[in-house]
Order: structure tokens, then C-alpha cells, then sequence
């Protein structure tokens, strides 16, 4: 494997960590909101 390789491997799996961590950061926020919004209603 080339040099190349490994950066763009590297690169991608970094990637794809970052998008999955940030969509579980948004769901989590999205339904902690709800919860409290249906606990005060």
C-alpha cells in the first residue's frame, strides 16, 4: 500500500466517525427536547 492509501483510508474513516458522532449528537439533543417538552405539557 502506497502512502496515498493509508491518508485517504485514514481520511475517510475519520470522516465517516465525525458524520455518525455528530447525527448521534443531534438525535440525542432532538429527543432530551422532546422529553421535556412533553414532561412540561
Amino acid at each position: 500500500m502506497s502512502t496515498l492509501d493509508i491518508i485517504s483510508i485514514v481520511f475517510l474513516v475519520s470522516l465517516v466517525f465525525w458524520m455518525v458522532s455528530c447525527l448521534l449528537y443531534i438525535s440525542i439533543r432532538l429527543m432530551l427536547w422532546l422529553l421535556y417538552c412533553f414532561s412540561g405539557a
